[in-house]
């Protein structure tokens, strides 16, 4: 049995009595999430906060010679049950303290940043040097660094889909740091993704905390806009309304779009629960694609002309399909987060978040309607949102599927595990590209299902990670019991 006492000392001589902590009135917050009944709340044995890499490796290094579990936790906007222990002796290292944005290259167009950097205050620091990031689709208080990790959804230009990371420095389970892309050459600098050999930052992304913690990040910036204009479309029917999507992402036309459903539209806009009767009905169509376009005045107005002839000649909108300004001008106002606060006006509401093609959008939306239907929702009350994230390849799409729940509420809860499990086994059926952000369930599903690449996985995890400290049991089935 490990003795967490002197665990418990030894992190305070790294990082100091102050960012180190066992009273359970401050481990509560590091217990649970929004999805606190699809994952077990459980309170961490120590919280720590270091300041730098140097700090976080002593930590590993202790926490894998006694095989203690260790939970990453960059700003504490989670969902999901990404950053909840699974273990009752675990430590959360808890990173919101490492936040330097560390360089700002105007020549390279790049920026490297530690993991308590949040989007909001990167964004404005890079605006002042006439640049911009990708905005992920988040609360302004999240992780930039972590969104890129795991690939979040993003404000960004249809061509460079959804990768946005250069390089990585990784601290191992062993203490040690790694250094991903063509840094890991002398002298090269973090400036460039690829190096001789594989690219092994690909191993590292989308799996929450499970093969290490990234201490820095060198990601890309882009020239902020000159100009701005939007198109608002309304389609009664799904497939009617992605009919253009292929054409309008080849041209790199869009710099963002999404399609929406009625309910999403009105839980965005509605200020009060009782206007969302009132509300039905009342937009021009039932499915709402906004797109943004924007960059230098004259390619703007180009692309705008060619997304009006693309529209009109692969659809019918219901709309006019004409430029208009925008709405929210986000070239000259900083407002990249993103709005969930109509959506927790009944309570809380779930999202259960994939990759998916685009053709496949009309059999997903009956499948989850008819599973939010089945589980005692009203069909009306189930959407399914998608942003296109890359060109023509593949017609790669993040979709987010969303009904609402009542956390206080047995019957609620049991409404939307019933949608939740059914919809996994049905989306796997149809076929996706992958999960989002998963929670314990789908990821560990998708493992099993995934042949000989998911036994690749493992045989990664284990070669990284042999101790199985890292995150225990949120990607990778358990084989260890641990302290």
């Amino acid at each position: 049995m490990t003795d967490m006492n002197k665990i418990f000392k030894k992190l305070s001589k790294i990082v100091g009595d102050k960012y180190v902590t066992t009273q359970k009135p401050l481990l509560l917050p590091y217990g649970r999430d929004q999805h606190w009944k699809f994952v077990e709340p459980q309170l961490p044995a120590i919280v720590v906060k270091p300041s730098n890499a140097d700090e976080v490796c002593e930590i590993l290094k202790i926490a894998n010679e006694n095989k203690v579990p260790i939970v990453p936790r960059s700003r504490g906007v989670n969902v999901r049950g990404l950053c909840i222990p699974t273990n009752p002796g675990s430590i959360v290292v808890d990173l919101h303290r490492m936040n330097r944005i560390i360089e700002i290259n105007e020549d390279m167009h790049t920026a490297t940043i530690e993991p308590g950097v949040t989007h909001g205050a990167f964004a404005i620091a890079v605006r002042k040097k006439g640049l911009r990031p990708c905005i992920p689709g988040a609360p302004a208080t999240g992780s930039i660094l972590t969104n890129y990790l795991l690939k979040g959804v993003y404000h960004t230009n249809a061509g460079d889909g959804i990768d946005h990371v250069l390089s990585a420095d990784i601290a191992l389970p062993s203490g040690k740091i790694i250094k991903l892309g063509a840094q890991a050459f002398p002298n090269a600098g973090p400036h460039f993704r690829f190096t001789s050999g594989p690219d092994l930052i690909g191993m590292f992304s989308t799996l929450p905390g499970t093969m290490g913690i990234c201490t820095k990040m060198t990601v890309k910036l882009f020239p902020l806009p000159e100009h701005e204009v939007w198109f608002q479309l309304a389609y009664k029917d799904i497939a009617e309304a992605i009919k253009p999507i292929p054409k309008l992402m080849w041209n790199n036309i869009p710099s963002v779009m999404w399609v929406l459903g009625e309910y999403t539209v009105i839980k965005l806009i509605a200020k009060k629960k009782e206007q969302h009767e009132k509300l039905r009905g009342s937009f021009p169509g039932d499915w709402i694609i906004p797109i943004t376009i924007e960059g230098d005045e004259r390619v703007v107005n180009a692309k705008a002309e060619l997304a009006e002839e693309i529209i009109n000649k692969e659809s019918k909108p219901l709309t006019k399909a004409t430029p208009i300004p925008p709405p929210i001008n986000f070239v000259k106002e900083f407002k990249y987060a993103r709005n969930v606060l109509g959506f927790l006006r009944d309570g809380s509401y779930h999202a259960l978040a994939f990759w998916g093609s685009l053709d496949k959008y009309p059999q997903y939306v009956k499948m989850l309607k008819d599973n939010a239907e089945k589980a005692g929702y009203e069909r009306k009350n189930a959407d399914l949102i998608a942003a296109p994230v890359a060109g023509f390849w593949g017609q790669a799409c993040y979709y987010e599927a969303e009904v609402p729940y009542t956390a206080a509420s047995d019957e609620s809860v049991k409404m939307v595990k019933d949608f939740h499990y059914a919809s996994l086994k049905d989306l796997l059926k149809i076929g996706i590209y992958g999960w989002f952000r998963p929670f314990l369930n789908p990821m560990k599903l998708v493992i099993e299902d995934l042949d000989e690449y998911g036994k690749m996985m493992k045989k990664l995890h284990k070669l990284v990670d042999p101790n199985e400290i890292m995150n225990p049991g949120k990607v990778f089935p358990k084989t260890k019991e641990l302290t």
